[in-house]
């Protein structure tokens, strides 16, 4: 009897820890599955700064007035983008950006200072990394890559997804 007990005792933690090593690794490759392909496919895409237009609020290096982790910066979106933006630079109330909005922030080391790194953020809702609609991209100038659209913007969203936000935008919303 005792042995009957402990070999349903060994088998019940053998299937827990199976449960808990296979949980944890599929989670694991959903928050940091390293670079992928559509990392290096988006840098490839904001490389054209012909299709990109400075926001009218950020035309040079601006301070960030948000609680932004980049305290100097300046944003541009592609024509897709900007197509949808009322003639004050802001996203209609209610609007939301076509898919292939590509949104780019440029930060840098001080309002004279050199560029540092781009956050990116390309609208693509059906992109199974996508979060909220959004890839979720940040690579440092000198090419490293501190945040991989595999992440899925998990750093990102919940400052982008505050009530007063557009569009997960923190750009384009009335300020």
């Amino acid at each position: 009897m005792k042995i009957q007990k402990l070999n349903l005792l060994t088998g019940i933690i053998f299937l827990f820890f199976g449960a808990v090593i296979i949980i944890n690794s599929c989670n694991s490759e959903d928050i940091n599955p390293g670079p992928i392909p559509e990392d290096t496919q988006l840098m490839q895409e904001i490389v054209n700064i012909a299709d990109f237009q400075y926001t009218i609020f950020h035309p040079t290096i601006v301070q960030s007035v948000s609680n932004s982790p980049r305290e100097f910066e300046r944003v541009r979106i592609n024509s897709i983008g900007n197509a949808v933006l009322g003639n004050d630079g802001r996203l209609p109330k209610g609007g939301v950006f076509p898919d292939g909005t590509i949104i780019v922030k440029e930060a840098y080391s001080g309002l004279n200072g050199t560029l540092i790194q781009y956050a990116i953020m390309k609208k693509e809702s059906t992109n199974k990394y996508a979060r909220n609609g959004w890839l979720w991209y940040e690579v440092n100038a000198d090419g490293s890559k501190p945040y991989s659209i595999g992440m899925k913007g998990q750093k990102c969203i919940n400052c982008h997804t505050k009530p007063a936000n557009r569009d997960a935008t923190r750009t384009f919303e009335e300020r």
